[in-house]
Parts: C-alpha cells; sequence; structure tokens
C-alpha cells in the first residue's frame, strides 16, 4: 500500500469529485468484489468469505491506524 500508489481517478467519478475538495484528506479503496464472495452474483445474494475480508482488511486497518498515530504526533496538541 502506498500514497497514489495506484492508478489515476477517472474524472467523472464520485471519488475524483471528493478528492479533488478534499485533496489529502480522501481515502479510497477499491476491492473487487469476487474475491470477497464464494460466487459472485450481479444484483444478488452474495456469501462473504469472511477470511477474504480479513486478508484485505487487516492491512488497510494497520496502515490507516499506523497513519492516525503520525497524524496525532504531528499535532501542534499533541503532548509528550
Amino acid at each position: 500500500m502506498g500514497e497514489n500508489a495506484t492508478y489515476h481517478l477517472h474524472a467523472s467519478t464520485l471519488a475524483h469529485r471528493w478528492a479533488a475538495r478534499l485533496a489529502g484528506r480522501v481515502f479510497c479503496l477499491e476491492v473487487r468484489r469476487d474475491q470477497l464472495v464464494r460466487r459472485w452474483t450481479w444484483n444478488g445474494d452474495n456469501q462473504v468469505v469472511d477470511a477474504a475480508v480479513e486478508r484485505f482488511a487487516a492491512p488497510i486497518a494497520a496502515a490507516i491506524d499506523a497513519w492516525l498515530r503520525r497524524a496525532a504526533l504531528a499535532s501542534p496538541r499533541h503532548r509528550v
């Protein structure tokens, strides 16, 4: 994972509009749904595989936690 490490958002997407409006304060994540369910069916009920969700959620949660900790340490309100 990394900041701006994937591809550019197309200007027509809602994510692009939010990222442009709130530069530096937007987290955009794209996940292949077919990698999270037993069998992907468009517009239907899909059974989520817990282990698949954990496989992508744990590193993302750790990265967000680390970023928030760095931001808190950099804050002028932080006291040692």
